[in-house]
């Protein structure tokens, strides 16, 4: 009967790692913007690696560079610009 509790144990697994694996939901991340362009930027944070963000057609970048917090969809091998967030708005962290 060892068989049963063992599937049972695979299948949480891959539920686990299924539910992990989505990355179609946009993520916050607030850092410091540099090689910014009219296509892409990176995000530098001092609790992550530097993240290279492809700016969609159609979305303004208004921040030319700075610290500032924006919202994007994870990607490999580069995330997607979601929005920038104002200071105030919901996930926006202030620069320490």
């Amino acid at each position: 009967m060892r068989f049963v509790p063992a599937i049972f144990i695979v299948g949480v697994f891959a539920a686990i790692v299924g539910m992990s694996a989505n990355a179609s939901e946009a993520v916050v991340r607030c850092g410091r913007l540099s090689d910014v362009t009219s296509g892409t930027f990176v995000l530098t944070s001092p609790d992550a690696d530097p993240l290279r963000v492809v700016i969609p057609d159609g979305k303004p970048m208004s921040e030319p560079g700075g610290y500032t917090c924006v919202s994007v969809v994870p990607g490999r091998p580069t995330a997607h610009l979601a929005g920038v967030l104002a200071p105030g708005m919901p996930g926006y962290v202030a620069a320490h």
